[in-house]
């Protein structure tokens, strides 16, 4: 007789439903043929999914998903059909579930899961709001980059013996909530009674629960969600005596170059490296107990003629190699070269393997450049006077060392936009002619196949449409939409593709193409969120309300997102977008709502004004659009 314990890791779905009890010491009949109906939803939905329904016990029911996103996507899709069903005639009795989704270790038995992969995803549901869902962290680590749905960082709970992280799936603005950590202080300190009794409030209204508790909470809300990488000391393997403490030190020298840099991914510094070597802990307790994503190990040999370093880079909770690389240099080669080429060479196999919001400057093989062009391109996208000129800077140099790279040259376009936006230049014009040969040149040294040429393609036709040539402009985008599938993990070609396009149907000549592009500029701001990204995308939001009468819940989401980052600048993002909130309220009647985003508006960092609009999107065709928001907002405070 096999005794032998099956155990896998496994998605796990669980969900119950809200005041079951109740329901049905009220109606016991209606109460089980809804639920009935509800089950049906909810196993039809399972089968388009490819899970599997392992348990079920009267209103609960047990799901094994093979895929975290599927998962949450299943989870998304049955909320939003349960609150249609509850709008029919049919539902007699309008029943609200709680999600709660997890992975983890499984045991499995007679068809069944137990353990504490099972437990937490019950515990996970039982956290969860009525109409809600709430993942784990590991959860959150697999879909975050994979959708565009929005979360909110509820911390460390524990629920009887389980301590785990929770995050919220935010499918309406008003689930925003913020759950007290429990690893923290037993009692409530005044000012967080004060917040409770306000919120009980029967007074308080939709908007101090959507913006008053967004600044209660700003000091916990989610501030750097990048993968974190150890990398650990490599092993010496010479006993050459000319092998000395400089190539025996190798990882440490590119672990300081790394952790320097303020890149998608956030490498450990040496001194917090050093505390978690010296603990010796499994890769997977690395991961449970201090968030560290991947682990970076090597060797180091050294000849009479030559080093030799070979690394590999581990997924901490699975203990899986992701990757490895081996490289060799001649021992006369200067040192800090070597160190430097490295740390070049680790950033380009984990931006390809491990992270696509790096954008992965494939044609620099100059370390100095590539660092810079990383410093550049996200000194840009912060958005602020000083990170543009400071990107400039950067600019100026590597475009005199290194005229001929394409990353320099498309980073140097980009720059003139942001420039112009910020009002920097004196000559606009002059300065958007200089993007366009920019672009032009840096079009001769690249393989038509890659992201990058699709990138200066399309930026070119943008600057074109800034000088208001948009019949030259919008020409190209025929030929554009077959390489539409090759720019899936590219920022800065999905921002270029969604900006050509929202330019191009900014005429309302075609809706399905304004939101084709916003879709590009959304997957754009997924790959690399910055305050740039978000302040086009808010523009594209509020225009579709101008133009085709949508309401504002996608600007309410956007908004609600970009607070939550404190990670990046909000001097350019929030400004424009709480206006141009504000802006979308007042044009649907919403006055009272209007006035007090445009009020919380006007005291976040750059002051908007009724010629922003004008000066953030000069290529924009509908000046009319533009002029509305000022028209709009200005008896409600907004200055000239």
């Amino acid at each position: 007789m096999n005794t032998a314990i099956e155990r896998k890791i496994a998605v796990i779905f669980a969900t119950d439903v809200v005041g079951y009890s109740k329901h049905i010491e009220s109606d016991e009949n209606a109460t089980i043929k809804n639920l009935r109906a509800c089950e049906s939803l909810l196993k039809d939905l399972f089968e388009k999914y490819k899970a599997r329904l392992f348990n079920t016990g009267g209103d609960s029911f047990f799901g094994e998903f093979e895929s975290a996103v599927a998962a949450v996507e299943c989870a998304v899709e049955f909320q939003n059909a349960i609150k249609r069903r509850n709008k029919t005639a049919g539902a007699t009795v309008k029943l609200e579930f709680r999600i709660g989704i997890n992975v983890g270790d499984v045991i499995k038995e007679k068809g069944n899961l137990l353990g504490d992969g099972v437990n937490i995803a019950a515990r996970l549901e039982s956290l969860a709001q009525a109409s809600g869902i709430s993942i784990s962290k590991g959860i959150f680590e697999y879909v975050s980059s994979k959708t565009k749905l929005s979360f909110a960082d509820q911390g460390i709970q524990k629920v009887k013996s389980n301590q785990f992280h929770v995050y919220d799936v935010i499918l309406d603005p008003k689930q925003k909530r913020k759950l007290r950590p429990q690893s923290g202080l037993k009692k409530l300190s005044m000012f967080g009674l004060a917040v409770l009794i306000l919120i009980s409030s029967a007074a308080i209204t939709y908007f101090s629960i959507f913006f008053n508790n967004e600044e209660i909470n700003s000091a916990t809300d989610i501030s750097d969600i990048r993968p974190k990488i150890l990398i650990l000391p490599f092993e010496s393997q010479s006993s050459e005596k000319n092998f000395g403490s400089e190539q025996a030190n190798l990882s440490v020298s590119i672990n300081n170059t790394l952790s320097d840099l303020n890149t998608d991914m956030k490498f450990i510094d040496s001194i917090e490296a050093q505390l978690l070597i010296e603990e010796k802990l499994p890769y997977k307790e690395l991961a449970a107990n201090n968030d560290i994503r991947y682990v970076v190990t090597g060797t180091v040999q050294n000849s009479e003629e030559f080093i030799r370093v070979q690394y590999r880079v581990v997924e901490a909770v699975s203990s899986e190699t992701i990757f490895r690389e081996q490289y060799d240099f001649r021992i006369e080669e200067n040192m800090i070269v070597v160190k430097e080429q490295l740390a070049m060479f680790l950033m380009k196999g984990l931006s390809r393997y491990i992270s696509s919001k790096q954008h992965v400057f494939k044609y620099t093989n100059d370390p100095k450049t590539y660092f810079d062009l990383i410093k550049i391109d996200k000194a840009i996208l912060k958005s602020t006077v000083e990170s543009v000129t400071y990107a400039g800077q950067l600019l100026q140099r590597n475009l005199a060392s290194a005229p001929n790279d394409p990353h320099v040259l498309q980073l140097a376009a980009f720059h003139t936009f942001a420039s112009t936006s910020l009002g920097l230049v004196d000559d606009p014009t002059l300065e958007i002619n200089k993007a366009i040969n920019y672009l032009s040149h840096g079009i001769q040294f690249v393989d038509q196949a890659d992201s990058i040429y699709l990138y200066l393609f399309a930026g070119k036709s943008i600057y074109q449409a800034i000088l208001q040539k948009f019949d030259l402009a919008c020409s190209i985008i025929p030929d554009l939409k077959q390489y539409e599938n090759r720019i899936y993990d590219d920022h800065l070609s999905q921002f270029d593709f969604g900006l050509l396009y929202q330019v191009c149907s900014s005429n309302g000549s075609s809706q399905d193409q304004f939101e084709q592009g916003l879709l590009h500029m959304e997957r754009s701001l997924e790959l690399r969120p910055s305050a740039f990204n978000a302040k086009y995308l808010a523009y594209g939001y509020a225009y579709l309300t101008f133009q085709y009468g949508v309401d504002s819940g996608k600007l309410e989401s956007l908004w609600m997102s970009e607070k939550s980052k404190r990670y990046h600048n909000d001097v350019m993002a929030l400004p424009t977008i709480s206006a141009l909130l504000a802006y979308s309220y007042e044009k649907k009647k919403q006055n009272k709502l209007a006035a007090q985003t445009l009020e919380m508006s006007n005291g976040i960092g750059r002051k908007y004004t009724a010629n922003s609009p004008f000066s953030d999107y000069p290529a924009f065709q509908n000046k009319k659009f533009l002029a509305d928001i000022g028209n709009v907002l200005k008896p409600l405070g907004l200055s000239d």
